[in-house]
């Protein structure tokens, strides 16, 4: 009898602990978080943290369009200085304007956009940080055989532990750009999957699988205390976690979607993910180059164009160098169709002359002749560009030389006629040396030479053949000694 007593005893006791064990377990435990769910907010914070390389791309163009723009500003400069004539001058002249404007207008571009990728970029890659992390930590958790563990699949079992394969990276080694502005995890309508769906495991089976939903009572066996938040975020607000009494534990997904309404951007924001989204949707207005982002493409783009028109119709305007004419742009459009041979394809005429267009490329000790085609190595460009701006302004010290000894020869011829005296014109002899500030006094036998009070010096008497200088004021060119020089500067 004694030994039934113990056998009892033993046999209760074991089932005791048993099902002390089984409430504990039971208690102890709640709902794991869903691997799908997961893969989705993984793939939406992947998306977020593409703004960083979406940033280095938007920006890298506009730095590209200033640096072209700079370059093809210079290179119509040089064209524009070393011209034949003075319509090719003005054209290309024009179009250089215009490409300084294109640079600077990027310039302020790049400088107004920074802060918008920059912020981007960083609230993009806390949202990575944040969200691989917390998946970290669940993976970190393990599981026991399939009994426990906080990441399910939908058959109720154990999810699989690598579900940070979807997940960003927490450190980034590289940074490529993209220009990819939408993926299938990030529209302009918001993160696909973020809509505020259950993102804990459903399957009945797996309800008291994971302790880090689980809140009962203050004690030392509970992650969740009493006077915890009702819910709490996670994973940058694209989770957000509900604690409760064993199944009762819950986890939703984040809502981050436009609801129908602007593209790239959630009203009202109060998340952090949904700020987020907002600042990858200000990346997406950043403007694309307007000129392009080769040198080759500025020019192109500018070659005749209604802006380089209208920039010569402003200045001939303002500046009275031209009439309105028929056409009421104040000559422009007769400067193109000078400078182009009036071709059908005005672009191509100005681009085929462009390349031909004679400059002059210096070495370290000598200077060539050459087509502008074969100039075209930016700082041989600046060298040619300086060297003709310094060779024009000693052609035009040159004409105001010439012309001032003209001025002068004519005066002192002038100033000597009219001071003659009697003495003088005595002494210039008979007949027809008698002339020029002097007069015969009279017909008879004892006529003399003498000065002649009337004479006026004929206008530009006395000016020799030697030089030719012309100045047509109305274009601003100049010819010396048969040599055209249009005034880039």
């Amino acid at each position: 009898m004694i030994k039934l007593n113990n056998l009892r005893t033993q046999v209760f006791a074991a089932l005791a602990l048993i099902a002390i064990e089984t409430a504990l377990e039971t208690e102890a435990s709640s709902k794991p978080l869903a691997e799908a769910a997961l893969s989705t907010v993984c793939g939406a914070a992947k998306a977020l943290d593409q703004a960083a390389a979406l940033a280095l791309d938007k920006l890298q163009k506009l730095a590209e369009e200033m640096k072209a723009a700079t370059e093809a500003s210079e290179y119509l400069w040089l064209a524009s200085t070393a011209a034949s004539n003075d319509s090719d001058a003005q054209i290309y002249g024009a179009a250089a304007t215009a490409a300084a404007t294109c640079s600077y207008e990027a310039q302020n571009e790049l400088a107004r956009q920074l802060s918008v990728g920059l912020k981007a970029a960083r609230n993009g890659g806390a949202a990575a940080g944040a969200t691989r992390s917390f998946v970290d930590l669940l993976k970190g958790f393990g599981n026991n055989a399939g009994t426990t563990f906080c990441i399910g699949n939908s058959g109720g079992a154990a999810g699989n532990l690598d579900t940070t394969a979807n997940c960003p990276n927490l450190y980034q080694p590289t940074l490529t750009r993209t220009a990819q502005e939408a993926t299938t995890a990030i529209t302009a309508t918001g993160l696909t999957g973020l809509d505020g769906t259950e993102a804990t495991d459903t399957n009945g089976g797996s309800n008291t699988k994971c302790h880090l939903l689980h809140k009962n009572g203050n004690d030392n066996t509970n992650l969740w205390q009493n006077n915890a938040p009702a819910s709490t975020s996670a994973a940058f607000d694209l989770l957000t976690l509900r604690p409760g009494n064993g199944a009762g534990g819950t986890a939703n997904k984040g809502t981050v979607t436009t609801k129908g309404g602007t593209e790239w951007l959630i009203t009202g924001a109060t998340t952090a993910a949904q700020r987020t989204f907002n600042d990858y949707g200000e990346l997406t207005k950043i403007r694309k180059p307007r000129c392009g982002t080769t040198k080759t493409q500025v020019i192109e783009s500018l070659l005749g164009s209604a802006d380089t028109l209208e920039r010569l119709k402003e200045v001939n305007k303002a500046a009275k160098l031209k009439p309105a004419g028929s056409e009421h742009d104040y000559g422009a459009t007769q400067l193109l169709r000078q400078a182009t041979g009036d071709a059908a394809d005005a672009q191509a005429a100005l681009r085929d002359k462009l390349g031909k267009i004679q400059t002059t490329k210096l070495a370290a000790d000598s200077t060539e002749t050459t087509d502008l085609s074969a100039n075209t190595a930016t700082e041989d460009v600046r060298k040619s560009l300086l060297f003709h701006h310094i060779n024009n302004l000693n052609r035009i010290a040159d004409l105001k030389r010439q012309l001032l000894e003209e001025k002068q020869k004519k005066g002192s011829e002038q100033t000597k006629k009219a001071t003659e005296t009697d003495a003088t014109c005595e002494k210039k002899g008979t007949g027809d040396n008698c002339k020029d500030g002097c007069k015969w006094d009279s017909d008879g036998p004892n006529k003399k030479c003498v000065v002649d009070k009337t004479y006026t010096p004929k206008q530009g008497e006395g000016a020799k053949e030697s030089v030719t200088a012309t100045n047509t004021t109305g274009s601003n060119s100049f010819l010396i000694n048969k040599a055209p020089l249009w005034l880039a500067f």
